[in-house]
């Protein structure tokens, strides 16, 4: 995770980009019969997660570091992760 953490946003798209690229073409070639480590799929689609994960974190921080920024007397916004859904109560 710290190896994503590090990279900026362009970088861990083009990362993504390739990992799901490979992800095809291992499937590809377990759908022929070509694959002789099945396992490396799901660790490919773990890394993607990693990806995933790392982008949602750097959203967070980007939401709390706006909030910080406003602190000067204006009322605070909560980022949107922190926010709770508004459900309607049924009558």
């Amino acid at each position: 995770m710290k190896e994503f953490r590090e990279k900026e946003e362009k970088e861990l798209r083009k990362v993504l980009d390739e990992t799901q690229a490979e992800i095809s073409q291992l499937r590809g070639k377990r759908a022929i019969g070509a694959l002789a480590d099945t396992s490396s799929i799901r660790k490919k689609r773990r890394e993607v997660a990693r990806i995933l994960t790392t982008f949602g974190e750097k959203e967070v921080l980007k939401e709390v570091a706006q909030i910080e920024e406003n602190k000067n007397g204006r009322p605070q916004k909560r980022p949107s992760i922190l926010k709770k859904q508004n459900v309607e109560k049924k009558a």
